[in-house]
């Protein structure tokens, strides 16, 4: 089943730190331009894996090829969204949270001044897409898309002139309602020309499109053997 507006919210991995309520969100969100330089880059390849601390909790990782965690993730039972750690500590600082805003996501990247809104395409249509526009390190503004393609989600950009590529590919799971996946930047996405910023975009709503498809499925699983 895809995504559904109306999904219900199930209680995951969650970390002490405070995030943005939907108090503090308000309707004037915008697209600034991709920063060429970040703490520490995203690897082109990376995979969504999970460390289990305890009988109940485990830690969300991007995990590079060696296996080695780059970044802690959160998901949150408050609201269908993602966070992104400074560090491989879950404790950490947010780096960059994508949470659902009035049907859309809100994806914020408080150290890169990003704070755009990327716009949600999925309900009664069998193929779903996520769009936003960024302005790049070059000065020009580019769109990006997120579509479904038969259970994988490819990201095409397309520039002032209407050409189009695809730049990354995103494949998620969720088995024991725990969402994994495998992540890869492709052609202009893995060469840097499109600067470290928009990885971690990119990667953000990646990460929140898991989410929201994950919650949605397990709500209706939930409510099928009820």
């Amino acid at each position: 089943m895809l995504f559904d507006d109306k999904s219900t919210m199930l209680y995951d991995e969650k970390s002490s730190i405070s995030y943005t309520s939907a108090k503090d969100l308000g309707p004037e969100i915008y697209s600034v331009a991709s920063s060429s330089s970040t703490s520490q880059s995203l690897p082109s390849e990376w995979a969504l894996t999970k460390t289990k601390k305890s009988l109940f909790k485990s830690t969300l990782y991007i995990t590079t090829s060696s296996g080695t965690p780059h970044h802690a993730v959160s998901t949150h039972c408050g609201h269908s969204g993602v966070t992104i750690h400074t560090t491989n500590d879950q404790a950490s600082e947010p780096l960059i949270t994508a949470r659902r805003y009035l049907g859309d996501f809100d994806v914020r990247m408080p150290s890169h001044n990003i704070n755009l809104k990327a716009s949600v395409r999925w309900r009664f249509t069998t193929h779903p897409t996520v769009q936003w526009d960024m302005i790049m390190p070059h000065g020009g503004v580019e769109h990006f898309e997120w579509a479904n393609s038969r259970g994988s989600w490819k990201l095409t950009r397309r520039s002032a002139a209407g050409e189009e590529d695809v730049v990354a590919k995103w494949h998620f799971s969720y088995c024991s309602s725990r969402l994994s996946g495998d992540f890869e930047c492709v052609g202009a996405g893995a060469s840097g020309e499109l600067g470290e910023t928009f990885q971690y975009v990119a990667a953000a709503i990646a990460l929140a499109i898991g989410k929201v498809d994950r919650d949605t499925n397990m709500a209706v699983l939930a409510g099928t053997s009820s």
